[in-house]
């Protein structure tokens, strides 16, 4: 049987530090990154792997090593594995990982781990990721395939570990063939995988005339050419067009980076919200007209300012630095994002430096609601009161958007110079985070 894509490996922490990009150059179809295992214990590289693949577009999946010894623990695992891939929309699966340890540690719970529970729990698991709309595979060596599973109970895809020349089956979507593999960018052995299955993202987008591969690095495109045309990005119609990083004077050329769509692309599917690129892509000219500062990365097509509908900028800057962007600017209306190497956020045109927006000073606890007016109540109530507070008023920190806290939003956006409506909404909650 001949494998779909020759260049799959799998990595976890005992991996180490990963060189990404010649993991990249050297041609990686996809990888399987190990998320956690057991009770939510995320693994230490997962989110640091799982950003660096999304910056370099390299499709990713997952597995969770189990610790469970019950069907509801499974479904449990379950639940944190999706949880760990919230941020992310994944093409690739989701596989449960049921192996010796997983037996013992269930022994030392009283609890023995015959075929019956494990082909309980990895059906569980596997029924929960499919629910979520993901690819569940249960991966399994050919001792537990024996041993532990009932294949009949399995109506799922197979990860087949065998370190052998030939698989010795065909009824396998991955086959881990090795696991002394070297690749370029990690140091030690690596997993080594054959994948027999089409990925959803790579076989359907090529097809779409209206779209342009879009290139790694900076490309310049031409708008009287392509500026109609969607980008493909790592084999899928993304929602932007070329028009739309285009310099506001008119220019014909559009300098884009890959690397900036990716990561509109990844807020635009996670917020499932329309993304408005306020200005991307600037010539030396338009960037002295409008003060930009001499080394913008607008420049450079690595920039975009942007609006993302009915969500206060500063969640917008705090998922943006939870998928490891290291350009923010955050402002009141608006968020700055940029493709830079190294990290440096910034809140208002003053430029101050900020640490983090999950959690800083600036902001407090991210509010999640999109929209406060009278009668609302909750933690990002309470959120708002504080912020208030901070900027001079005097309302009781109860959580109860009431008629005082009403009339605080109202002086504030007056103060401000906005819409003076007494509503806090996205514009209101973002100049209350500077």
């Amino acid at each position: 049987m001949e494998a779909v894509y020759n260049k799959v490996y799998d990595f976890s922490v005992h991996n180490g530090k990963i060189d990404w990009d010649k993991v990249k150059e050297a041609g990686a179809d996809f990888v399987m990154l190990r998320a956690g295992y057991g009770k939510n214990n995320i693994d230490e590289r997962f989110y640091d792997n799982a950003n660096a693949c999304l910056q370099r577009g390299i499709p990713f999946g997952i597995y969770w090593f189990s610790y469970a010894y019950t069907k509801e623990m499974a479904e449990k695992e379950a639940e944190y594995a999706l949880e760990a891939v919230r941020k992310y929309k994944l093409s690739c699966p989701v596989a449960y990982d049921l192996e010796y340890d997983t037996v013992r540690y269930a022994g030392t719970k009283g609890v023995t781990v015959g075929k019956g529970l494990a082909t309980v729990m990895a059906a569980a698991f596997c029924s929960r990721v499919e629910r979520a709309g993901y690819m569940a595979v249960n991966y399994s060596n050919r001792d537990y395939l024996n041993r532990m599973f009932d294949s009949e109970l399995l109506p799922f895809p197979l990860w087949y570990a065998r370190y052998n020349k030939t698989a010795g089956r065909e009824d396998m979507a991955l086959w881990q063939y090795s696991s002394k593999g070297k690749v370029p960018g990690v140091r030690g052995n690596v997993d080594m995988n054959y994948a027999y299955m089409e990925l959803p993202s790579r076989s359907s987008a090529q097809t779409d005339a209206g779209g342009i591969v879009l290139q790694e690095g900076v490309t310049e495109y031409s708008y009287k050419r392509d500026g109609d045309r969607y980008f493909l990005l790592d084999g899928r119609k993304t929602n932007f067009r070329i028009r739309e990083f285009r310099c506001k004077d008119g220019s014909d050329a559009v300098k884009v980076d890959a690397g900036l769509v990716r990561i509109l692309q990844c807020m635009r599917d996670y917020f499932k919200k329309p993304v408005s690129v306020n200005s991307a892509y600037r010539t030396e000219a338009y960037n002295k007209k409008v003060g930009g500062a001499s080394k913008s990365k607008h420049l450079y097509g690595m920039a975009a300012d942007i609006r993302i509908e009915g969500v206060a900028p500063v969640t917008a800057a705090a998922y943006a630095e939870s998928i490891g962007v290291k350009g923010i600017g955050l402002y009141g209306n608006f968020l700055h994002v940029d493709t830079r190497a190294e990290k440096y956020f910034w809140a208002d045109r003053s430029g101050n430096s900020v640490s983090t927006f999950g959690g800083s000073p600036i902001a407090g606890k991210v509010p999640e609601t999109a929209v406060m007016k009278q009668g609302s109540c909750g933690e990002d109530v309470v959120w708002l009161q504080q912020r208030l507070n901070a900027k001079g008023m005097n309302l009781e920190e109860d959580g109860r958007y009431g008629e005082e806290t009403k009339k605080a939003v109202a002086a504030f956006q007056r103060t401000a110079g906005i819409k003076e409506d007494g509503i806090a909404g996205p514009v209101t909650i973002g100049h209350l985070a500077l």
